[in-house]
């Protein structure tokens, strides 16, 4: 009998912890958006988000050279080009791939 006492106990201590962590979470999540604060994003958010903003920085250089008498310098294509090259290569051994991983400082 008194196992069970101590096993009930236990269980209500537990389910009383796990709402107290939710209750925490929720304040939590309540007091960053009224102070204006971001989400936390996830590691695939981050590249995903780092994506976009490397296609849209592409897509204005385009829009620009198109728009401008500009030309780039040929040693810049060819950089480009081999990145592009080195990036394509990688993704085909191995999808997990990313040269922005390996290119970093």
């Amino acid at each position: 009998m008194s196992m069970m006492f101590g096993f009930v106990l236990f269980s209500s201590i537990i389910y009383s912890f796990q709402e107290c962590l939710t209750a925490q979470r929720k304040e939590r999540e309540m007091a960053t958006a009224e102070l204006g604060f971001k989400k936390q994003l996830t590691k695939e958010e981050k590249f995903e988000k780092r994506k976009q903003r490397l296609a849209a920085i592409g897509e204005d250089l385009l829009a620009i050279a198109a728009d401008q008498p500009f030309r780039f310098p040929a040693t810049f294509t060819f950089v480009v080009r081999a990145f592009s090259v080195l990036d394509g290569t990688g993704k085909g051994l191995d999808p997990r791939f990313h040269i922005t991983e390996i290119a970093k400082p």
